[in-house]
């Protein structure tokens, strides 16, 4: 490191790109000491994206050659509070997810053998019943059933443990504060939208930050005509994800409301 650190001093004026990949932060971090480097978006640009022959020689060619003609386009860098935020946030989705994938695993297995249910397997009646003995599942299901319904509870303690986390997170910036006032948004919701959208002051306008989000509809124009498609998915999906769970909330909450009127 002290070997590259005296190269990286005389430096300081080269100019350099690097893709967005799973693991660039570490290797940008390093790089911004000594370069001026840039994060390139392979999916904005086009020249990197598109490439029929792509292999590592030729992306860092094309990234040189597209830096040097200032074409790179830029993805965002966000700093290291909103990157633990999202790697925080991002965590407990993916459990939770994994904890879906059990769920349905348990299904699986009902299904498999016949078994009708208008009971929720998971509720502490459910779990009565998957214990008992009249669902005859035989050995193998009753096993299976078992190590899912095993899993299921760890990773039920496991987002407990991060959700206790991501509250002591969200209960201090003003932003996430701001963002609870809105029914239907959760301290996980507020601190997963503040660590989507990063720092708001990256953004000009508005209709920016609903691009980011994926929610702006495919605009094609003619000279005649205009047509508003389907959303564009560019973007941030995490962030369009939960915008639309905060509003199955809210929807469902005045249903049940009117319901009781």
């Amino acid at each position: 490191m002290n070997e590259w650190g005296g190269k990286g001093r005389q430096l300081d004026s080269v100019e350099a790109a690097i893709e967005a990949t799973t693991n660039y932060y570490t290797i940008y971090d390093t790089l911004s000491h000594h370069l001026d480097v840039v994060v390139a978006d392979p999916c904005q640009t086009k020249a990197i994206g598109s490439a029929e022959v792509k292999n590592d020689r030729l992306d860092a060619k094309l990234l040189a050659q597209l830096r040097r003609a200032g074409m790179i386009a830029e993805s965002y860098v966000s700093p290291d509070e909103i990157r633990e935020r999202r790697a925080l946030v991002r965590g407990r989705k993916r459990l939770v997810e994994k904890r879906t994938d059990f769920k349905n695993e348990v299904h699986a297995v009902l299904d498999h053998h016949g078994i009708e249910y208008s009971w929720s397997q998971f509720s502490k009646e459910g779990r009565e019943i998957l214990a008992g003995e009249d669902l005859s599942l035989g050995i193998v299901g009753e096993s299976l059933i078992e190590s899912y319904l095993a899993v299921i509870d760890e990773l039920t303690d496991q987002i407990q443990r991060l959700e206790d986390v991501i509250e002591d997170y969200a209960a201090s910036p003003p932003e996430t504060q701001l963002l609870m006032t809105i029914p239907g948004v959760s301290f996980y919701s507020s601190l997963l939208i503040t660590a989507e959208i990063g720092e708001i002051d990256r953004f000009d306008a508005a209709k920016q930050v609903v691009s980011y989000a994926n929610l702006d509809p495919v605009v094609r124009e003619s000279p005649d005509s205009r047509t508003e498609g389907n959303i564009s998915k560019h973007g941030s999906g995490d962030l369009r994800w939960i915008l639309v769970q905060c509003t199955n909330v809210v929807c469902m909450y005045t249903l049940e409301t009117s319901s009781k009127e």
